[in-house]
């Protein structure tokens, strides 16, 4: 094992790490978890998968200006914290006594993280890999909103462009953008800048036993590219909508 040392090694470790663990518990993400399992261990588990995912938006919403290692580490246990509070909200809702089991399991897997992050280590060959995700920042934001609407003028007054007939397939929407040489998407929310996302676009079709994180992709989004040259509405129901040149590819013009 190698200490780490650089302040951007150790956000990719910790988005590495979440990611792996989410993997791990993607059975309990939305189910009963493996056959066999206990009711009180799927729950149990489910709520360790809502800490981790709340964990990585937080390391996900991250400033990327931070010089010290330790001034990130100051960071992130805050955003372990947040992540705490924000798995917690969840298990506070239950009247039941299994409320306590699960925040007990939260706790936990707060402790696992935080223990980690007191003397990160990482494998000599590394974390495997995992493709560039953030939340936009208020400026990012704000330029990607305003060159989205120069282009699109149609986008303020709800979902724009044509319907497309594909439901919601955004592994076909990557095959596009890659085959087209466009691997950094964003995902601009029409209100809400913490929905907000710039990424690879490999990770649009991501699946849960993949490690997906329940914010992503987010709907009622508009992807567009840098250039906003096009864009693809994904919704929270209802059929998406596309413009630009993307849109009849889409169609299958």
């Amino acid at each position: 094992m190698r200490r780490i040392t650089n302040p951007a090694e150790l956000v990719q470790a910790m988005r590495a790490r979440c990611t792996m663990r989410l993997a791990e518990l993607a059975a309990f993400r939305d189910g009963a978890g493996p056959t066999g399992a206990a009711p009180g261990e799927s729950a149990s588990y489910r709520s360790r998968w809502r800490f981790t995912s709340h964990l990585l938006y937080h390391v996900e919403e991250l400033p990327d200006d931070v010089g010290q290692l330790g001034e990130l580490q100051e960071i992130l246990e805050l955003s372990i914290e947040a992540a705490q509070e924000d798995a917690d909200g969840g298990a506070a809702r239950r009247t039941d006594s299994s409320s306590a089991i699960l925040g007990s399991a939260v706790a936990s897997e707060a402790e696992f993280a935080r223990a980690w992050l007191e003397a990160p280590k990482v494998p000599r060959g590394g974390f495997p890999h995992v493709p560039d995700r953030r939340v936009l920042d208020h400026d990012t934001y704000a330029k990607m909103w305003r060159l989205l609407s120069v282009k699109f003028p149609d986008v303020k007054r709800g979902p724009a462009g044509a319907e497309v007939p594909w439901g919601t397939d955004l592994a076909r929407v990557a095959a596009i953008l890659l085959k087209k040489g466009i691997d950094t998407v964003y995902l601009v929310h029409p209100k809400d800048r913490a929905s907000s996302f710039v990424a690879s676009a490999t990770l649009l079709p991501m699946k849960p036993e993949e490690g997906a994180p329940h914010y992503f992709p987010p709907r009622g989004t508009y992807l567009t590219s840098r250039d906003c040259d096009f864009h693809v509405f994904v919704p929270n129901a209802g059929p998406p909508h596309a413009d630009g040149w993307i849109a009849k590819k889409l169609r299958g013009a």
